[in-house]
């Protein structure tokens, strides 16, 4: 499959792609990916599916699989296309959650960043 290699650690590469139009990152450990350089590279699927999770925040598992007219797949979509992966990113980036929250109806910000940081996650980044 084709990946876009977005980060490179000590030991692992964060790789993005899309899958069933939904964008995607996950960390691969950097011995199983044939390159050194950020950008599009193949990598077999049994390695991307292998890898972990990159994102620390679930939406869908916190707010539940639709909202009044929203679909909170496409939410995390869009968010994840722009930036918005960890939690760190909803503390801090606050004004890109609410510059799409503005164009939805019936979510607000609180909302979406309290979801943010209902779940626990992995952190994969711990290990390098």
């Amino acid at each position: 499959m084709d990946v876009n290699c977005v980060d490179f650690y000590d030991n692992w590469v964060t790789v993005e792609y899309e899958d069933c139009g939904l964008i995607q990152r996950r960390l691969l450990p950097r011995l199983l990916v044939d390159t050194n350089r950020k950008g599009v590279t193949r990598v077999p699927d049994e390695v991307v599916r292998q890898g972990l999770e990159y994102s620390d925040v679930d939406l869908p598992a916190a707010l539940g699989e639709t909202l009044p007219a929203v679909a909170v797949l496409a939410l995390q979509d869009q968010l994840r296309r722009l930036g918005m992966w960890r939690k760190q990113d909803y503390k801090t980036k606050s004004s890109v959650v609410a510059g799409v929250l503005a164009r939805m109806r019936g979510l607000d910000l609180a909302t979406v960043t309290n979801a943010a940081m209902k779940r626990e996650a992995y952190d994969a980044s711990k290990n390098d």
